[in-house]
């Protein structure tokens, strides 16, 4: 069924430019006409590594600020529908591949934890 539920979404699914600011989403029709909705994407999983605040150790003067940042990896542990999940993520990184230009987008690699699949998420504290 959820494997049935990716699929009907992917199908209406589509990546939007909105700016002020501007971001790139991934959009589905509204129940109202003419209106967009964006996806929201949920993963359950297991925390397996992290880093996040707070930062407790001083940085000196060479330390670039500007690259910190925080990082969560989640694996399932052979959980199907975590399965089901990293093989969504591969597909919408393919979708949004076809879209952007190749230098636009950071590779997506999928590590692994005890042998299972794992999915690293990050952003950084400051941008420029």
């Amino acid at each position: 069924m959820i494997n049935q539920n990716i699929q009907n979404e992917a199908s209406i699914a589509a990546i939007t430019a909105l700016d002020k600011p501007c971001v790139w989403c991934i959009t589905i029709p509204a129940s109202d006409k003419g209106q967009l909705e964006e996806v929201v994407l949920q993963v359950q999983g297991v925390l397996c590594l992290k880093e996040l605040p707070p930062v407790v150790t001083k940085f000196g003067k060479d330390t670039d600020k500007r690259h910190l940042c925080q990082y969560i990896s989640l694996t399932g542990l052979d959980v199907p529908a975590f399965n089901v999940c990293v093989e969504s993520l591969l597909e919408i990184h393919s979708i949004c591949s076809c879209t952007f230009s190749e230098s636009a987008m950071e590779p997506l690699s999928l590590d692994s934890f005890l042998g299972y699949p794992c999915i690293n998420i990050s952003n950084h504290y400051f941008t420029s």
